[in-house]
Parts: structure tokens; C-alpha cells; sequence
């Protein structure tokens, strides 16, 4: 039981120190998109890295994404934090705005 917990640990304390690698070199965030264009951003998020920073996350891509972008990106939804896949973010309000009415109107599913 010792050996788990300290296992988890570990994995832990590396995925935190990956996103800190990422908020101070965020260029790094730039290997994980697979699409852009001058609305959205899609990122290939593995599991275990936070979307957005709170309790025992310090920050998560949304920050690092704003580094490199600017204040004005906005995420269109939201994976947990344990769940890979498909992360999109929208670089203008307006953006966000559209994708969210698409998933509303169930013209795009998560």
C-alpha cells in the first residue's frame, strides 16, 4: 500500500513539475497543438494535466495558453483533469460564444 501511494506521488510531483516546465518555457505548449486557425486552438491534452489551475494545481493550460496568446483566449469546454483528448480553446469571445450555441444546439458533440 506504502509503494502505491508512493508511486502516485511521484506521478504526482511529475506532472506538476511538467506544467511548470510548460508556464516557464510555454513555446513547450506549441508541440501539443494539433489544429490552429485565426478562431481556434485545439490541444492534445494527456490525462493528469489540468485544464485550469485550483486545489493542488497550481496552473493548468489555460495559463499557459494565455502566456503565449494573450489574456483574450477562452476555453470552449472543459476536460477533467484525469480524461485525454481533444482540448478547444477559442482565441476571441466571439469564438466561444459560436462553439458553445453549436454544442447547445447539439451541431457539435463533445
Amino acid at each position: 500500500m506504502i509503494k502505491f501511494f508512493s508511486k502516485f506521488k511521484i506521478i504526482f510531483y511529475s506532472i506538476n513539475f511538467f506544467l511548470i516546465l510548460l508556464y516557464l518555457f510555454p513555446g513547450s505548449l506549441l508541440g501539443l497543438i494539433i489544429y490552429e486557425d485565426k478562431n481556434y486552438i485545439v490541444i492534445n491534452k494527456d490525462a493528469g494535466i489540468a485544464v485550469h489551475g485550483g486545489s493542488k494545481n497550481y496552473i493548468g493550460i489555460i495559463d499557459i495558453a494565455r502566456k503565449i496568446y494573450g489574456r483574450n483566449i477562452d476555453l470552449c469546454h472543459r476536460l477533467d483533469k484525469n480524461t485525454s483528448g481533444c482540448l478547444v480553446l477559442a482565441k476571441n469571445k466571439q469564438s466561444a460564444k459560436h462553439f458553445n450555441n453549436l454544442i447547445f444546439s447539439s451541431d457539435v458533440k463533445k
